[in-house]
């Protein structure tokens, strides 16, 4: 698992429009990139804010630019929580995924666990049926 408010991505700049597969040449963006390519199941997660992604998943998607082709085949998961007990609050946070996922040739989507009612850290733990969603999704990935 990789926690991206852990590791230093940088912005998308035109720098990175040079495609480096040298980990040490940039922040941590490439080696995550890297680890997602070795991957066979990749598991999107954010909390919805503003009816969106955070800004860190969008950077780290914006910098999949030029390793697309790395990340084909995929099977994607999305684990997403909003305060809102509503489905559209994380319909934003949905698109943006597929719009990533229908980059990358050969990837698809397989499921998503949706936490509706999360307003502070680890308050999902408290709602059996997503915590529960997960682990299915888990088992069976």
């Amino acid at each position: 698992m990789i926690n991206i408010n852990d590791h230093d991505i940088q912005f998308f700049e035109n720098k990175y429009y040079e495609r480096s597969d040298n980990p040490e040449d940039a922040d941590d963006a490439i080696r995550i990139i890297h680890k997602m390519a070795a991957a066979d199941v990749i598991v999107l997660s954010s909390p919805v804010y503003f009816y969106s992604m955070t800004g860190q998943m969008k950077t780290l998607i914006d910098r999949v630019f030029k390793y697309e082709k790395d990340l084909k085949s995929k099977e994607f998961y999305y684990i997403i929580t909003a305060t809102d007990n509503n489905e559209e609050a994380l319909e934003g946070t949905i698109q943006g995924f597929r719009g990533f996922i229908h980059c990358l040739y050969d990837s698809r989507e397989i499921g998503i666990v949706r936490g509706f009612g999360a307003r502070d850290s680890g308050s999902i733990l408290k709602k059996p049926t997503a915590v529960q969603e997960a682990y299915e999704f888990g088992k069976n990935a």
